[in-house]
């Protein structure tokens, strides 16, 4: 893709549309115990309906299932290997214990293809999460093995919408597929990271949701990109900053907010 491209594909285009119903961002399991399975999987990341990239995927969805639990309990998943190298998975920003923390080799041996392992991870904290893979997390990572994790508490705000927004970039070649070459590229170690040129908001490219006129929006960021910063201007509307990295913050009106 060249840089054109995607320079032309700002996070600023997602629309809020004033209309209903809305639109679920993630598929949500309802389970009380989750299931996780991470395996090779097509994703239309380009939005043409023609061009099916090659991708690593969480229960073959991008992103990976919404898991969303209540504050004060405890998350269990079962996560089932159906790569083809080991993996494990991350609960990014849970005040976790150690053992299930999924840093492969350190506080778990990885999960080999075609076996499972069983997480089960307190939730003291309510706020937006997300989990992702974290056993060559430069590759598993880019590759689409990421989702959110929302934990909800008694006194959240009222809203008529909450919306999950992850947002990442992905390096494709001309044919639409991950560009695979540079994965450890020594270049992208030494410049910040690994950098894409395809910008998509929950997998889609310039996603639309739509919202009932007048509505009080909860919109829940992930940046999921392995090494970009997010510059996001929201107008149209009035804003307020009420949490950073899972943590309530002093209440502040924004219209543009930087992610790293």
């Amino acid at each position: 893709m060249k840089r054109r491209k995607f320079l032309s594909l700002t996070v600023a285009g997602l629309t809020l549309s004033p209309l209903s119903p809305p639109l679920a961002t993630c598929p949500a399991i309802a389970a009380p115990r989750f299931a996780l399975e991470a395996g090779p999987y097509k994703a239309d990341l380009i939005g043409n309906g023609s061009t099916a990239t090659d991708c690593w995927l969480y229960n073959g969805s991008c992103p990976g299932p919404m898991l969303r639990h209540h504050q004060a309990s405890t998350l269990s998943v079962i996560v089932t290997n159906n790569l083809k190298i080991p993996t494990t998975v991350h609960w990014h920003g849970i005040r976790n214990v150690n053992a299930m923390d999924g840093v492969a080799n350190l506080t778990q041996a990885p999960i080999e293809p075609n076996e499972s392992f069983s997480y089960e991870v307190p939730l003291n904290n309510s706020g937006t999460y997300w989990y992702h893979a974290h056993s060559l997390g430069w590759e598993q990572v880019a590759r689409g093995l990421y989702g959110p994790l929302i934990v909800d508490a008694d006194d959240d705000p009222v809203v008529d919408h909450d919306i999950t927004l992850m947002i990442d970039d992905w390096r494709l070649d001309q044919e639409g597929q991950i560009e695979s070459a540079s994965f450890g590229s020594l270049h992208d170690w030494s410049h910040s990271g690994r950098l894409g040129n395809w910008l998509t908001v929950n997998g889609k490219t310039n996603p639309e949701y739509m919202v009932k006129p007048w509505s009080r929006v909860r919109l829940r960021l992930i940046n999921a990109a392995n090494a970009r910063i997010f510059n996001i201007k929201i107008s149209g509307s009035s804003t307020t900053l009420i949490a950073l990295d899972g943590s309530f913050c002093t209440a502040q009106s924004v219209n543009f907010i930087e992610m790293a």
